[in-house]
């Protein structure tokens, strides 16, 4: 059970607005270092799927994986296995991280919110790369495409993940408010500004960041990913309302910038970029 909230140990001097600006730009950050955690280890089981596997050749760039072989290497058995280790990983690793938010759920501070983003980016990175495959005709896509699912099909998939997406999101509202450092930030007068400042803003803006961090070589595919997270977003918004009662983890301490997540963010787009600017060969 949570500790019920004490007001009385409130840091009383930390006006409302100076807690939201925090919570956004360290949520910002989170979600912004939770999505690059997430797609390198992606690229890097995607590619060492199909050089262990299959002896094919890939270099990772910072936008996509070269598979280094002509289209005619490609067939049933590997496409599936190759482009399904990446999405199906990632989805293994929404469920361990959403187990590590439920132990530092009554935590303070921001790592279960950091957990909390890996198990929703972990989740998108299967089921809305999934329609964002569909949709450009790329990638996961071409799993269904060689099972010779037709596009009729392909597109009722892509519907179903849609909804398994807004019941997560739906199922996630409780979870948000309940990052809240404070019970006056989410009494209803407050209570869409918090959502928009740890949930909303979080994804708009860091979209935004990854956007510009890919170009010149954002791919749409890549686009579409970060714009399906919005199948989390809405829900939360339409019924953060009917939650009323939300127990809270006591926030003693002002809140204030979260360096070494935001400082880790800086530093793992930084890598990143390094890293895979020039392309990194998996294969001998």
């Amino acid at each position: 059970m949570f500790a019920p909230y004490d007001y009385r140990r409130e840091a009383a001097s930390q006006t409302d607005r100076s807690k939201l600006f925090f919570t956004f730009i360290n949520s910002t950050a989170l979600y912004i270092l939770a999505y690059v955690v997430l797609y390198t280890l992606f690229e890097i089981i995607t590619s060492n799927t199909a050089w262990i596997g299959f002896n094919i050749k890939s270099i990772i760039f910072y936008h996509k994986i070269d598979f280094r072989v002509s289209a005619d290497v490609w067939n049933p058995q590997n496409v599936i296995t190759t482009f399904t280790a990446g999405p199906v990983f990632c989805l293994i690793m929404s469920w361990v991280f959403f187990r590590l938010y439920k132990l530092t759920k009554k935590q303070p501070g921001y790592l279960k919110l950091l957990f909390f983003w890996l198990y929703l980016h972990g989740v998108n990175f299967f089921f809305g790369f999934y329609v964002a495959g569909v949709i450009t005709s790329t990638n996961f896509h071409w799993v269904t495409n060689y099972l010779r699912v037709t596009r009729k099909i392909e597109y009722v998939i892509a519907f179903v993940c849609v909804l398994v997406q807004f019941a997560i999101g739906y199922f996630s509202t409780k979870g948000f408010l309940q990052m809240s450092p404070s019970k006056n930030l989410i009494e209803r007068y407050n209570r869409r500004l918090f959502i928009f400042c740890v949930c909303i803003g979080p994804w708009m803006v860091g979209s935004i960041v990854l956007t510009v961090f890919k170009l010149p070589n954002i791919l749409i595919h890549e686009m579409l990913v970060y714009l399906m997270m919005f199948t989390f977003a809405v829900p939360v918004v339409l019924i953060q309302r009917s939650f009323l009662e939300v127990m809270l983890v006591r926030q003693i301490k002002a809140l204030a910038f979260s360096w070494p997540f935001i400082l880790g963010c800086i530093g793992a787009l930084i890598l990143f970029r390094s890293i895979f600017q020039f392309g990194l060969k998996v294969g001998n």
